[in-house]
């Protein structure tokens, strides 16, 4: 899934052309089925069916032109606002989009995704909250359903980035319990990655290595994985929130997993 609506020029043709390299690798044979989504303010978007054929991919990327977004930073608060709710409304038609297909899921998100809005949260209503509260309910369940887990993939970018910015999205990851706790981003494209137990990968601009040796190929998270179930206990009220966690015994080992989800009567 390419960002077009929120990456600066440089970052789109960083990503861009790092997306190409990931899709020839092996000589454009991919390990999994690979789709292709644009992600733009344009409506002429484009979709391509899941293939392992990475030239083919390359060569449809190869033909959209995607020029500057026309939502950019000089509009101030407004434009901001409103990259935030494209974005959410693009990987919520993303996800029913992907619910007809049966199985497992993974959508690699590249780019930075949507503002986090930190310093808005003055100026968020209660109104504001329970919307925002209704939407996490909402978009976390689909992926759950759905059975999407999101990766996130970022450029650094030039030399001398400020570093701070590529985690600040770490002070919202715990669970949204009511509509008090809820503003802009709780709903952030990290929180919701980590949430679904995918990973944020912002550490450097080695693209290629970042979508195939972690997410696509071998042993990773695109290969041997286990389903657990279990049977949820009634909640007391509307949208009540339980978070998850999976412990085992072996030391050194990791599990990612959903963190958690909101339950009903």
């Amino acid at each position: 899934m390419i960002d077009a609506i929120n990456a600066d020029p440089l970052k789109a043709s960083l990503e861009r052309e790092g997306i190409k390299q990931f899709l020839q690798r092996n000589g454009g044979k991919l390990a999994q089925p690979v789709s292709v989504v644009l992600v733009s303010d344009n409506p002429n978007q484009i979709r391509s069916k899941p293939s392992t054929d990475g030239n083919a991919q390359a060569a449809l990327l190869e033909q959209d032109v995607t020029g500057l977004r026309t939502i950019n930073r000089s509009q101030g608060i407004y434009g901001v606002a409103e990259r935030f709710q494209m974005s959410i409304k693009a990987l919520t038609s993303l996800a029913a989009f992907e619910a007809k297909t049966p199985g497992r899921k993974l959508v690699v998100w590249i780019g930075p995704g949507w503002p986090l809005l930190i310093n808005a949260g003055s100026d968020i209503t209660t109104q504001d909250q329970t919307h925002i509260f209704h939407s996490i309910v909402a978009l976390s369940t689909q992926l759950r359903q759905d059975h999407i887990t999101l990766y996130n993939v970022e450029t650094r970018g030039v030399a001398r980035t400020s570093m701070g910015q590529f985690y600040d999205y770490k002070q919202f990851l715990k669970g949204v319990k009511s509509a008090d706790q809820a503003y802009p981003a709780t709903l952030s494209l990290q929180v919701l990655v980590v949430q679904t137990g995918g990973r944020v990968f912002n550490e450097n601009n080695d693209l290629p290595s970042a979508i195939a040796a972690e997410i696509t190929e071998g042993a990773s998270d695109g290969g041997v994985f286990y389903v657990l179930s279990f049977a949820p206990g009634r909640a007391d009220r509307m949208n009540e929130y339980h978070a998850l966690e999976v412990k085992i015994a072996e030391p050194g080992l990791m599990v990612r997993t959903r963190t958690g989800y909101y339950a009903q009567p």
